[in-house]
């Protein structure tokens, strides 16, 4: 999945609701996302106004955002290089 946005502000605050949308629709038909290190991870490159302040509040925050209004409050790990895992 792609996302990208007009500044780095805009794109931390539609990453979590982007986040939220897509485990609502695993429920839906009754899936569950695996949330462990090496599976559900995320890829982010700052641009433009607010990257570097951006980027050290997720650094700061220990390289994970919080998906709120899901079981448990799972996090989305920022990681710093891809890595395949075997599913196309």
């Amino acid at each position: 999945m792609f996302i990208a946005a007009t500044n780095a502000s805009t794109l931390m605050k539609a990453i979590p609701m982007l986040m939220e949308c897509v485990c609502q629709c695993f429920r839906f038909f009754g899936f569950h996302i695996n949330w462990q290190p090496g599976t559900t991870e995320c890829l982010l490159s700052f641009r433009g106004r607010n990257a570097t302040v951006e980027a050290t509040k997720v650094v700061d925050a220990g390289n994970v955002i919080p998906i709120v209004n899901e079981v448990n409050q799972p996090a989305l790990r920022v990681v710093d290089q891809y890595k395949h895992v075997g599913s196309v």
